[in-house]
């Protein structure tokens, strides 16, 4: 590989440029009128991390609902069903199983001196 001379590289620490407080206009067409308004909140890194954690909880959660497992109150955890364990696991066989690539003819020169002008 070689360096593209004319290419912008990153150079220094990159840190922002805002100052707190500053007011930042924005503007966007659409059905929107002006006396609608809206607001932004920003969350903390230990809050995100939180929800990060809530997030994976959730979607482990849903993906056990969706496997057939259940709870309820006076009988507890129970796997209902086997129905979409084998559904669910047709699904994973379908999705990761390799496929070839396959060809009927060959490229014509044209397109491979197009492709080996982009590399």
């Amino acid at each position: 590989m070689q360096h593209d001379p004319k290419a912008l590289t990153q150079t220094g620490p990159g840190m922002p440029r805002w100052k707190p407080f500053e007011t930042i206009n924005f503007g966007w067409s659409g059905p929107v009128t002006q006396d609608q308004t809206i607001s932004f909140a920003l969350i903390g890194p230990k809050i995100n991390l939180i929800l990060a954690f809530v997030r994976v909880f959730l979607i482990f959660f849903l993906a056990l609902c969706m496997l057939g497992f259940r709870y309820r109150p006076r009988e507890g955890i129970g796997f209902t069903g086997m129905k979409s364990l084998k559904l669910f696991s047709f699904l994973v066989l379908f999705v990761l199983s390799p496929a070839l690539a396959q060809s009927n003819e060959i490229s014509s020169p044209q397109i491979l001196a197009a492709q080996a002008g982009n590399d």
